[in-house]
């Protein structure tokens, strides 16, 4: 067993506490009355449907009353999330690869993007894999 120097017990505990204190960030949408929030790693993407919102999860499908703008406009801040098209907006990490004309996602389904957000599109794509590929030979991978 390597001997502990306190200074690195003391690293080692602020990157836990930190890490355990920072809470979950979620899109919080209101459907009428009722306030449901749901974690952002776990959406995968969420398109407008019938005058609402069907979000496609990790952990299944959840439909909600409200327009797709509210969680337009608290994702817009969110890294890796991208609306395609008036009515979607995907989470990157979800994505398997992006086409000409189509986001493909690592579900299988296929999405439409619009020739007005193809390029923002393209653009946040490759800004993202460049991030993921900085990250994972940070890592050493």
């Amino acid at each position: 067993m390597k001997p502990v120097t306190v200074e690195k017990l003391k690293e080692l505990l602020g990157r836990l506490f930190t890490h355990i204190e920072r809470p979950a960030s979620c899109l919080t949408l209101t459907d009428g009355q009722e306030e449901r929030r749901f974690p952002l790693e776990q959406i995968q993407y969420l398109i407008s449907l019938n005058k609402g919102i069907e979000l496609h999860l990790s952990s299944g499908r959840e439909w909600m009353f409200c327009p797709i703008r509210q969680a337009a406009e608290q994702l817009a801040d969110a890294p890796g999330f991208v609306q395609i098209s008036r009515s979607c907006i995907v989470n990157l990490s979800a994505v398997l690869y992006l086409g000409s004309s189509n986001c493909h996602m690592k579900s299988g389904e296929d999405l439409p993007v619009s020739r007005r957000a193809r390029r923002n599109v393209q653009s946040q794509w490759n800004d993202f894999i460049f991030r993921r590929m900085s990250q994972a030979e940070e890592v050493g991978l």
